[in-house]
């Protein structure tokens, strides 16, 4: 038994392994690396995307703030001067009706006062008939 090899065997050996190896590289390893490589290169390129579509949302979320905030407060300053003008007009309306009313019951205050003259002028004129014929059925004559 010999432990040393023998040189001729070690390249007969060699070779074909080293042809497989070669066509192996070309078939199988170069493509797969370049596989690889191309998914790489597209995992790069969607993370950038992402993070770029990202930074475009929150650009676009602070510019919608600014403009809902500008908007509410748009809103506010229209609802209040609505407000205050159906105020105003519900404060006129008022006033014109209450005025209208106190003159309203001015005149029916002057139409009782002159009523009441004339029904006690005519109660007076009764009253002193009632007492006339009164007394002239108690005395038994006429009275003048």
């Amino acid at each position: 038994m010999n432990i040393i090899p023998v040189p001729t065997l070690i390249l007969l050996q060699l070779v074909p392994f080293l042809l497989s190896i070669f066509v192996l590289y070309f078939v199988l390893f170069k493509p797969m690396l370049k596989y690889l490589d191309e998914r790489d290169e597209k995992i790069a390129g969607a993370k950038a995307k992402v993070l770029s579509m990202q930074k475009q949302s929150a650009e676009n979320m602070g510019v919608l703030k600014e403009k809902t905030t500008s908007l509410r407060k748009e809103i506010n300053m229209l609802r209040s001067e609505a407000r205050a003008k159906v105020m105003n007009e519900y404060n006129k309306t008022i006033y014109e009706a209450r005025k209208e009313a106190d003159k309203e019951i001015k005149e029916n205050a002057k139409k009782i006062h002159t009523n009441q003259d004339l029904v006690r002028a005519e109660l007076k004129m009764k009253a002193q008939e009632v007492a006339k014929t009164i007394a002239s059925k108690t005395l038994g004559r006429s009275v003048s």
